[in-house]
């Protein structure tokens, strides 16, 4: 609902490594947990990727929103296949000896019905014009606030400053961090190094899945130094053009991009991601180079994305034609 793989993050390891450490995992696999995570946020709409592409690259913001629901539960999926193989390895025990019953999902779906309502309002409040996606945030926070206070009774209205308190840190330890990446970001765009770097890519080769694949790798490189956002400014246009010459889709090239661009943001030296969940958890940041499973594991999915348009284009078509 963020959007943001960072805001994503953010809330993950403020609230659920917590309760992972609670339960016997290790502080580093709660990390690496909610990071992971993260990436599903800026590919499920309302995605801020895809919107600033659909904006600098003049592509339909609704066909790529509707282009990125698919690759979005492809993330989840293998995620979930990576949870339970990397719990297996390190002899991580289920909460639960049991599966519940039917009658006990339904109760807990009950009790958890206006949780589960909120982005079904919020989308549907986005979709028909109620709120733009920058305030959606606001509106959920405000929506979880009351719901917690007046529905569940997790916390009462005495502290509201406390929460706000705790969020005004984390908001700033992330800002720091994106301020400082995006300072570097600055420098090397201003040194037209991304620029030099695409004038030679495109003299390698004219086909396009070649080509696909060239791009992919500049762009896990540049990602570990570059924010994706200015990326996603930089290069879009630019490689849109390209690919465009070549018979890509831009709605396919859109997501394939704010994927790759949101792996860049966990991996080392300057991953915003990465460090967003390192200053929370005071996860170091050799221990979170356990990381790199998933990693693998998430650049097959982007290897998959690329190389099988349909996965992108399939439902966008169907709705829109």
């Amino acid at each position: 609902m963020s959007g943001s793989a960072n805001a994503d993050a953010a809330i993950d390891a403020r609230t659920i490594v917590p309760i992972m450490r609670k339960h016997g995992y290790s502080n580093a696999y709660g990390s690496m947990i909610s990071a992971a995570s993260s990436m599903i946020a800026p590919i499920m709409p309302p995605s801020i990727g895809l919107i600033v592409y659909g904006l600098v690259t003049d592509t339909s913001v609704g066909r790529l929103f509707i282009g990125g629901i698919v690759p979005a539960f492809l993330i989840a999926f293998t995620l979930m296949a990576m949870v339970r193989w990397s719990a297996g390895r390190r002899g991580y025990v289920p909460a639960r000896e049991q599966r519940a019953s039917l009658r006990e999902v339904g109760r807990f779906a009950r009790l958890s019905l206006w949780a589960l309502a909120m982005p079904v309002l919020l989308l549907f409040g986005l979709r028909i014009g109620w709120f733009t996606p920058t305030e959606l945030g606001a509106i959920a926070a405000v929506y979880a606030f009351i719901v917690g206070v007046l529905v569940y009774r997790g916390f009462r209205w005495r502290d509201s400053y406390e929460l706000l308190r705790e969020s005004a840190h984390t908001t700033a330890n992330v800002m720091f961090i994106l301020a400082a990446a995006s300072v570097f970001s600055l420098i090397l765009s201003l040194e037209q190094i991304p620029q030099h770097l695409v004038t030679t890519l495109l003299t390698l080769s004219d086909n396009k899945y070649v080509l696909l694949l060239l791009i992919n790798v500049l762009l896990l490189i540049l990602g570990t130094i570059f924010d994706g956002l200015a990326l996603m400014i930089i290069l879009g246009p630019m490689l849109l053009q390209v690919t465009q010459s070549l018979g890509v889709d831009p709605v396919h090239f859109g997501v394939v991009l704010v994927f790759n661009t949101t792996i860049g943001s966990l991996t080392p030296p300057l991953g915003t991601v990465m460090y967003t969940v390192c200053s929370i958890t005071r996860c170091s940041v050799e221990e979170f180079t356990e990381f790199l499973p998933y990693l693998a594991a998430m650049i097959a999915v982007l290897l998959m994305l690329t190389f099988m348009p349909p996965l992108v284009t399939f439902l966008p078509t169907l709705l829109f034609g």
